[in-house]
């Protein structure tokens, strides 16, 4: 449990168990061509970077921002000739689309259940904010755009069509996850083994540690109190990332805008600041991307700062 709230660090691991069934069936797809008809029906026969984006982000307010990214990066391979034109603007828009909901992040969850707030509230709270942080992402999309070819292939098997809506059903409604996954992933590696395999577990374990470190240092008692959740928020996201920031600074403050605003903001900066720069990161690799990088990420940085402040 996170501090003694209302939220069960077995519903939060519904996102990794998504992401494994995701990961596997998007697999079996590559190897048998149908991923091209999956990427025509999500993204269009030839999808630009900016509607790639507002795929990701519409998905990153449902199924958390790290399963949208890895969702959307699986339809993208293979498609994209230079793909971290597609994936760093997809990143932005799944951390700044995403933390509009309390379900877009764990960060978000968390802050959302501590302080009890109404959801209209947190979605107008965040807005401002999360569109100065769009703008760069949609900037560098507009700049160096490319598009995604859908070519034609069979159409996807009735199995794995059924693993994933059951996977994404489960995680909507918070079912716990040991009540589904070993069942839903069970059976597909038992009729899919070679699926299972492509896996990337490197990810799977990433976004494993990102949940239950949160529920390790969560009932720890912090005491002291900061004037400037904002600042302390942003800081500590770049060293820790913004979940395990969420959880240290809430018991130090009483402001959640602020901390909202900050550990949003936070997501953006170094590799480590959010589990989906390193996702991103490791997707495309780091030779002649860190540089686009750092730009893209210090801009939404710079602007997320600017407009909290001009908000406050």
């Amino acid at each position: 449990m996170f501090g003694g709230e209302d939220m069960s660090v077995w519903v939060d691991l519904n996102a990794v168990g998504f992401v494994a069934v995701q990961s596997a069936v998007t697999a079996e797809w590559i190897r048998t061509g149908a991923i091209h008809r999956v990427r025509r029906a999500v993204l269009g026969e030839r999808a630009g970077t900016v509607r790639v984006m507002l795929v990701t982000g519409m998905l990153s307010m449902l199924l958390t921002n790290d399963a949208a990214l890895i969702t959307v990066l699986s339809l993208l391979a293979p498609g994209a000739s230079r793909p971290h034109r597609v994936v760093l603007p997809c990143l932005v828009s799944a951390n700044s689309v995403g933390a509009l909901t309390p379900l877009g992040n764990p960060q978000n969850a968390i802050v959302y259940s501590h302080y009890h707030i109404d959801p209209v509230d947190f979605f107008v709270t965040q807005l401002p904010v999360c569109a100065a942080l769009l703008i760069p992402g949609l900037l560098y999309a507009w700049a160096h755009g490319e598009r995604i070819e859908s070519g034609s292939g069979p159409a996807p098997d009735v199995l794995d069509v059924t693993v994933v809506i059951a996977a994404a059903g489960c995680l909507l409604a918070h079912v716990p996850v040991y009540l589904w996954f070993p069942a839903v992933f069970g059976c597909y590696a038992v009729l899919r083994p070679h699926a299972v395999r492509q896996v990337d577990w490197v990810v799977i374990g990433m976004l494993t540690v990102g949940v239950l470190v949160p529920s390790v240092i969560g009932p720890l008692s912090w005491n002291p109190r900061i004037d400037d959740p904002f600042v302390w928020s942003v800081l500590l996201s770049q060293v820790v990332s913004n979940v395990p920031a969420t959880v240290l600074v809430t018991p130090m403050t009483y402001d959640w805008r602020d901390l909202l605003h900050g550990v949003t903001v936070g997501g953006y900066g170094t590799p480590v600041a959010s589990v989906a720069n390193l996702i991103a990161l490791r997707a495309v690799g780091s030779h002649g991307v860190l540089r686009d990088y750092a730009v893209l990420q210090c801009s939404c940085l710079m602007l997320g700062t600017l407009s909290h402040y001009a908000l406050s």
